[in-house]
């Protein structure tokens, strides 16, 4: 599982975006829907500092409307190396063949 998690953990640094611009006007028809909103906003700060997000909270008012723009890179070379070098670790190549190993019993099923 560690090995996993690992290579889980390397892919999802390598596809997180790098450019990030959000402008955002939304409100609920509800005011307590809308601060229930602003609390998940600010309990979610420290993960979207780093990206340029602009959230405009409309209370009373049902609305949705915004612009954004994701920028970044995937290579895929990378990816395959994380996801090969994860096949070849020995915990893993172990489950791999004891799941495809076939087994014989000898003889033919068909002999009366």
């Amino acid at each position: 599982m560690k090995k996993i998690l690992a290579s889980l953990r390397k892919i999802a640094r390598h596809i997180l975006p790098d450019q990030l611009i959000v402008n955002v006007k939304i409100g609920f028809s509800d005011p307590m829907y809308t601060g229930f909103l602003l609390v998940l906003l600010t309990q979610g700060y420290l993960w979207y500092d780093r990206f340029d997000i602009a959230v405009e909270l409309v209370f009373g008012q049902e609305m949705l409307e915004g612009r954004f723009f994701i920028g970044g890179r995937i290579w895929l070379p990378y990816l395959l190396s994380v996801i090969i070098g994860l096949l070849v670790t020995k915990p893993i190549r172990n489950i791999m063949l004891t799941n495809l190993k076939i087994k014989f019993k000898g003889g033919s099923p068909y002999v009366g």
